[in-house]
């Protein structure tokens, strides 16, 4: 995992709930989020939600990572 990606696990855990604008917001506009959002989802510590619109949450398994 780098650190964008345990970046992203720590703001999901503290906020649980996140949209994509929201997450660029907090982290400035940080090249390579889409892929780093790619490669959490896939290794199953984050889950996208679609609703409204696309949000993300950490997954029990993301937070376990991050400890």
């Amino acid at each position: 995992m780098n650190e964008l990606e345990l970046k992203l696990l720590k703001l999901m855990a503290e906020r649980t709930l996140l949209t994509t604008p929201e997450l660029k917001s907090l982290l400035g506009e940080e090249n390579g989020l889409d892929l780093a959002l790619a490669s959490l989802r896939q290794q199953g510590y984050i889950e996208k939600i679609e609703s409204l619109g696309i949000c993300w949450i950490v997954t029990k398994r993301g937070l376990q990572a991050i400890k």
